[in-house]
């Protein structure tokens, strides 16, 4: 038997929050940020794009092209959209 991944694909939201922002917002000194969190920049999706929506986008990508009679398993890894204590880029 051989398994194989034959393709993977992301999708990231246009938007990003730099530093400062994460700065500003947080209260952390901006050097603290870059130096020691190592931030310079970071995507950010709109209030309005779920995690859901992200990986149905991932998902056309990766599947275009492909004959879906010849795919025999998709497997999918993910975070839950709740609070910011219970996200998984939280832990």
């Amino acid at each position: 038997m051989t398994i194989s991944l034959k393709k993977a694909a992301v999708w990231l939201p246009k938007g990003y929050e730099d530093s400062a922002h994460i700065s500003r917002e947080s209260g952390i000194p901006q050097d603290v940020v870059e130096k020691k969190m190592g931030i310079i920049r970071k995507c950010r999706a709109d209030k309005d794009t779920h995690p859901g929506q992200m990986a149905v986008n991932a998902a056309k990508k990766v599947l275009k092209d492909i004959d879906p009679l010849s795919i025999d398993l998709i497997i999918w890894t993910g975070s839950e959209f709740k609070e910011h204590p219970v996200w998984s880029a939280g832990i």
